[in-house]
């Protein structure tokens, strides 16, 4: 009896520390990929601009 109570509490705080690391994982991927759009789309339009700029004064 005493064997089977020690493990069970080993497996709930197992499958809680990876509930844990799965939602903590979740949420820095989901910033990193939104973080990474967000900067890739500023770049990309700041380029943009610039290919704009530089292009009517030659027209």
């Amino acid at each position: 009896m005493s064997s089977r109570k020690s493990k069970q509490p080993k497996q709930r705080k197992k499958s809680l520390g990876l509930k844990f690391f799965g939602i903590v994982f979740f949420i820095v991927f989901t910033f990193l990929l939104v973080a990474g759009g967000a900067t890739l789309g500023y770049l990309y339009m700041i380029k943009d601009d610039n290919n704009i700029v530089k292009n009517e004064p030659e027209d």
